[in-house]
């Protein structure tokens, strides 16, 4: 069981990592008007943030396969996770197009 503690306090670090990388882009989002430090801003956060969900998504999917324990709340989990995942990457080609026509 040493190691299914380990991979849940990974999961949870990941957790609060994620929620700071969160943050920190709202208010970067709601508080910068220069786009081009934006931008700057966001390329910089973006890797670590897909790094973190997928962390997260990894740790999470390993501790329920190592319970053998599935209910109705972790597979919200992770459908959100997958959802959050296509989006984003929708949202990063979108973002990709926009500055190149610029």
């Amino acid at each position: 069981m040493d190691f299914v503690k380990i991979v849940i306090a990974t999961h949870i670090f990941a957790i609060y990592m994620l929620l700071i990388i969160m943050i920190y882009n709202y208010f970067s989002i709601s508080k910068t008007t220069n786009l081009q430090l934006l931008i700057k801003k966001i390329k910089i956060t973006a890797p670590l943030y897909h790094g973190l969900n997928f962390a997260i998504a990894y740790t999470g999917a390993t501790v329920c396969a190592f319970l053998h324990k599935l209910n109705f709340i972790i597979i919200i989990m992770i459908l959100s996770t997958i959802l959050i995942m296509i989006l984003e990457i929708k949202q990063y080609k979108t973002t990709k197009n926009i500055l190149l026509i610029k």
